[in-house]
Order: C-alpha cells, then sequence, then structure tokens
C-alpha cells in the first residue's frame, strides 16, 4: 500500500466518527454531563499534543 493509501485510510477513522458523531449532535442535542465529558476529553487531547 502506498503512503498515500494508508494515510487516506487512517484519516477515513476519524473523519467517519466525526460525520456520524455530528450527524447524532444535530438530530438529538448531547446533555450538560454529555457536553462536559466531550470538553474534557478534548481538553485531555489537546494538552497531550
Amino acid at each position: 500500500m502506498s503512503q498515500v493509501g494508508q494515510a487516506a485510510l487512517l484519516v477515513s477513522f476519524p473523519v467517519a466518527a466525526g460525520t456520524i458523531g455530528s450527524s447524532i449532535a444535530a438530530v438529538r442535542r448531547p446533555g450538560p454531563r454529555a457536553v462536559s465529558g466531550i470538553q474534557h476529553f478534548a481538553a485531555g487531547v489537546v494538552i497531550a499534543a
């Protein structure tokens, strides 16, 4: 597999997760606890990077 193909494969998983998650959030709004959990997770990812 070429490097471009491997990169496209690895990038497709987060893109799919974001698309599915945003579609669900558009239909059903997350509650305050879910929003808080998502924000804490995102902050941890940013700090870890």
